[in-house]
């Protein structure tokens, strides 16, 4: 695990939150169009019918990609999270502090009554330990 990786953890969450809105307003459009399937029924010609199940198979299609996705996204959370976990508890603070809770090392030093310094070099030390 690299620096980089710890810092891919706040991309990964607003990666994720896309992800679920997509799927969100995917599910939301597969619904209203089958509702329009169904309250249209008798007045359908088959040539519409094959539109509509095209596209119904497009949408689900484009939601096993982004179930794929996220699915892949949290592995990689779940790792950086393991290995946040292998670290000591002073360690886990400032990893979790900076590296998914996003803060600076200012802050950091502020919650932990540490100077800035001190942070700095058990971030250090973190980082030699990954």
């Amino acid at each position: 695990m690299t620096k980089d990786d710890l810092k891919e953890y706040t991309s990964i969450k607003r990666e994720l939150k896309q992800i679920q809105f997509k799927l969100k307003e995917l599910e939301e459009r597969k619904t209203s169009i089958k509702s329009m399937v169904i309250s249209d029924m008798n007045g359908q010609t088959s040539h519409n019918n094959n539109s509509i199940e095209d596209l119904l198979i497009k949408i689900e299609e484009c939601i096993e990609e982004y179930n794929k996705k996220e699915i892949e996204l949290y592995n990689k959370q779940l790792e950086i999270e393991k290995c946040i976990n292998s670290l000591e508890p002073t360690e886990r603070i400032i990893a979790r502090s900076r590296y998914i809770e996003g803060k600076t090392f200012e802050q950091i030093s502020v919650d932990l009554n540490y100077s800035w310094r001190h942070t700095i070099r058990i971030h250090g030390k973190i980082l030699q330990k990954i």
